[in-house]
């Protein structure tokens, strides 16, 4: 009785309504105790279904499924910035231990090798090539000795001055004596292979 007496009242309003706004008609909801009719003009409710119902408008549920995929995928991009946020924050805090440990790790070496240069008889080729550089002279340390400007140097470091200079010195004529053995073995196998071809 109530449906037919909104009914009758939505007709007679659409009845007092102009052409376009009767176009529009009616657009129906649906809730759990059933289904009823919403006037677009006017906000007219009907509990029965209007000849003029626009399926094509959007209902209620359907504004909340776009609201609700909307805030998904608002929230699918916000944790997917925050992934990305916290592994360039994980990059960045795994780039810096790594340049820390790399720093330690060439202090101890340094420290190591010349440990090894102050204390070995003989240290290994790859010690005194490291420390080599510091052997070189410049014009401005020849001219500082020939003025007379004379550097503190502590006798331990010029004691291993003196050490590695004496070294490097070994080092060198020993590959001279190297390549003249190689030459030696060159020249050898050269005459035993024209000996072998000769013999045959």
């Amino acid at each position: 009785m109530v449906g037919d007496q909104s009914g009758q009242d939505a007709d007679q309003n659409i009845g007092n309504l102009s052409a376009d706004d009767k176009q529009l008609g009616y657009l129906p909801e649906k809730f759990d105790a059933g289904e009823l009719y919403v006037s677009v003009a006017d906000n007219a409710i009907s509990l029965e279904r209007p000849e003029r119902v626009n399926e094509w408008l959007l209902k209620s549920s359907d504004i909340e499924d776009i609201i609700r995929k909307e805030n998904e995928k608002a929230e699918k991009e916000a944790n997917k910035q925050r992934e990305e946020e916290t592994i360039l924050a994980d990059r960045k805090r795994r780039e810096e231990a790594a340049t820390k440990i790399e720093q330690a790790w060439r202090r101890y070496r340094i420290r190591r090798d010349f440990d090894e240069l102050k204390n070995s008889s003989a240290p290994c080729l790859r010690v005194v090539r490291t420390f080599i550089k510091t052997l070189i002279s410049t014009k401005e340390d020849a001219e500082e000795e020939t003025a007379g400007v004379i550097l503190l140097y502590s006798p331990e470091i010029e004691d291993n001055k003196s050490r590695v200079t004496k070294l490097i010195n070994t080092n060198r004529h020993m590959d001279e004596q190297l390549q003249d053995l190689d030459n030696r073995i060159a020249l050898l196998v050269k005459n035993r292979i024209n000996l072998q071809v000769k013999s045959t």
